[in-house]
């Protein structure tokens, strides 16, 4: 394989998305963020999710990149990648979706996440099989007015 790109101080290497969730519990477990570099190239086969949460003491940061080709994050048509909850937020480069299944998120669930950021991402053929639809729109009723409100205050209704 060819060698690896200079990496960023503090990065992991990994090959698999169980080499993504040791680095996110080592990061918990010392207090810091999580940043993992996936070799250009590379498909990691997800079975499961890499879950991600923020806590009162620490709002996680995670970053996944890859670069060049990107690496290639395969959801097997049975898993999204990514669960980001709790205040973590997510950082991702250089790396193609594929395949990914989940009730809330094709790719990546977000619940309560903190920020999320993308630069060259692609995603395949990603589904979601539940979609949460927003209310319909309240309607504003006319209300009565106050014994206690004067009109003539209101500029709107002075006579």
């Amino acid at each position: 394989p060819p060698p690896l790109p200079p990496l960023v101080p503090g990065e992991a290497v990994a090959h698999t998305p169980q080499g993504i969730r040791d680095e996110i519990n080592k990061a918990v477990d010392q207090g810091r963020n999580a940043s993992v570099f996936i070799p250009p190239g590379a498909r990691l086969a997800f079975s499961s999710n890499v879950e991600c949460s923020g806590d009162m003491h620490l709002n996680m940061h995670l970053s996944v990149r890859s670069s060049g080709e990107g690496a290639t994050l395969d959801g097997k048509k049975s898993s999204n990648m990514f669960y980001i909850s709790s205040g973590c937020s997510l950082y991702l480069e250089a790396l193609h979706f594929v395949d990914g299944r989940g009730d809330y998120g094709g790719a990546v669930r977000a619940y309560g996440a903190g920020d999320i950021a993308m630069k060259d991402v692609s995603f395949t053929g990603c589904e979601a099989s539940s979609v949460r639809r927003p209310s319909p729109p309240r309607t504003a009723r006319p209300r009565k007015p106050s014994p206690h409100w004067n009109a003539v205050d209101s500029p709107s209704l002075a006579p």
